[in-house]
């Protein structure tokens, strides 16, 4: 599918789209602690076997997305910067 010209309902969406996913990925880092998991704070992880299958799998590509707006939005001031 190529898109011709730029879409305003596009370009005002997508990014809208892209930071409630980041917002929805950083509260899921916070809320399960896992920067102390990253810095090797905490040892073991235990899973809580009482929260939806559904939910857990949601948060992980939403972290994913957090880290991919962030990667994103710091090159692109990078290259504006450099530039």
């Amino acid at each position: 599918m190529k898109l011709r010209r730029p879409s305003r309902l596009r370009t005002l969406l997508l990014p809208t789209h892209s930071t409630c996913i980041a917002v929805c990925g950083l509260s899921a880092f916070f809320r399960r602690d896992l920067l102390a998991c990253m810095s090797v704070q905490t040892r073991f992880v235990f899973l809580d076997f009482n929260e939806p299958v559904l939910l857990f799998y949601l948060d992980y590509p939403a972290m994913l997305g957090t880290f991919i707006f962030v990667t994103c939005y710091v090159s692109r001031h990078l290259r504006r910067r450099s530039a």
